[in-house]
């Protein structure tokens, strides 16, 4: 976004909230207002905070096995395609490795 010299003198010279209409002078600093929202916030939220952050503990872990599920089917599948070996019966890479050459060479 650019600012001309137009757009700046008009907002220098604005002395009301566009919102409220007070005084930019009157109203509280940004900060005041954030943490009295957040106390607010963790005034009403008690109990219900653990179980949403319980629920939101098990969606995330199941979120995370369901991609590093994608991700080693993927794995298997492309090297099957290149290597004809299935990475799934490996126990490290090192095996897979070497069996992987062994099959290019």
């Amino acid at each position: 976004m650019i600012i001309t010299n137009e757009k700046e003198t008009k907002f220098e010279k604005e002395n009301n909230c566009h919102e409220c209409e007070k005084s930019l002078m009157d109203l509280p600093p940004i900060l005041v207002k954030k943490q009295r929202i957040l106390n607010e916030i963790e005034k009403n939220m008690g109990n219900i905070r653990n179980k949403k952050y319980e629920r939101l503990t098990i969606l995330n872990n199941k979120i995370d096995v369901l991609l590093l599920t994608d991700v080693m089917e993927n794995y298997s599948d492309v090297s099957i395609k290149h290597f004809k070996l299935d990475s799934v019966h490996y126990y490290k890479t090192p095996g897979f490795a070497w069996n992987a050459m062994h099959r290019k060479t």
